[in-house]
């Protein structure tokens, strides 16, 4: 009987150490809480770069699904890490991700003495998750973005700009677009009607390209003299979802993603293609928390 129990025990023990050190994917993981959006979290994530300057490319994704996971092989002095990160909201407020870490070039050891040491591969994964968590932690005092409702959003008439950058380029170009505009608005006598309204018309975000149109709405009979590069237009009235986001307005895309984390929760079918009404100037300076725009998904008809 001890004999059959010490076989027993021996070939789940084989089995064990089998699973652990062939089929384990990952050497070490580590794990934490935010609350930040998976969306926000996800977006941080692909972005990262571990530190280093735009030009220094250390931080390379292999694959991604958007807002959940995403695998990326990290450059840290002669070593290559591999880190799976999963995302995944737990609550309405708060979103676990897991980092999943392999060294590439040394998992066995890692497997070996990860499970009695904390040795520097070890310390390197804990200080670098660490870190990343800290960022989050201070990117949340730069904003605020208020609970999700559904709304409908008022149809507009506009003249306007359409204008093709990326996102991290948006506050840049509305601003040289805000100045030509306000300069057409002078030089014809047009009254602005309402708020410097943006409306994505195309998004891409594999390379986070952006095509938009910087509204800026007037009166329906309103005389717009042609001139190259100023159209007359119109918004459409349609159904949305809306949240209200307050701070830069370079980083108001944070709040798209807090959006489109809503309508996957509630099954909402939108058209990922946001419309922005921003509410203040930020060429009048002050704190950028009170900088606020109402933030709009528009639900698919």
């Amino acid at each position: 009987m001890g004999k059959k129990l010490a076989l027993i025990g021996s070939t789940i023990l084989l089995l064990l150490a089998g699973w652990y050190f062939l089929v384990k994917e990952h050497d070490y993981q580590v794990r934490f809480t935010t609350q930040q959006t998976p969306g926000v979290v996800f977006n941080y994530l692909k972005k990262w770069n571990n530190w280093q300057s735009s030009d220094t490319k250390k931080v390379q994704t292999v694959s991604y699904a958007p807002f959940k996971e995403i695998t990326q092989h990290v450059e840290q002095a002669d070593s290559l890490f591999t880190y799976r990160w999963t995302i995944e909201r737990i609550n309405d407020s708060t979103t676990q991700v897991i980092a999943f870490v392999t060294d590439e070039k040394n998992s066995l050891n890692q497997k070996l003495f990860v499970p009695f040491s904390k040795n520097a591969f070890v310390q390197r994964v804990i200080s670098t998750v660490t870190q990343i968590r800290g960022d989050l932690a201070l990117f949340d005092e730069k904003l605020l973005i208020g609970k999700v409702t559904k709304t409908s959003f008022e149809g507009l008439n506009t003249i306007y700009i359409p204008v093709r950058t990326t996102i991290a380029n948006k506050a840049r170009e509305m601003m040289m677009t805000n100045a030509r505009v306000m300069e057409y608005f002078y030089k014809h006598e047009l009254p602005l009607l309402g708020k410097p309204t943006l409306e994505v018309t195309q998004w891409d975000q594999e390379t986070d390209s952006i095509t938009f149109n910087f509204h800026f709405p007037i009166p329906e009979n309103a005389k717009t003299p042609p001139e190259a590069d100023i159209q007359r237009g119109s918004l459409p009235a349609q159904e949305a979802i809306q949240t209200t986001f307050n701070g830069n307005y370079r980083i108001s895309d944070q709040a798209w993603y807090t959006l489109i984390d809503y309508a996957d929760r509630k099954e909402i079918d939108v058209e990922k293609l946001p419309i922005e009404v921003f509410m203040n100037d930020p060429h009048q300076g002050g704190n950028p928390l009170e900088w606020e725009a109402k933030i709009y998904m528009p639900i698919k008809s």
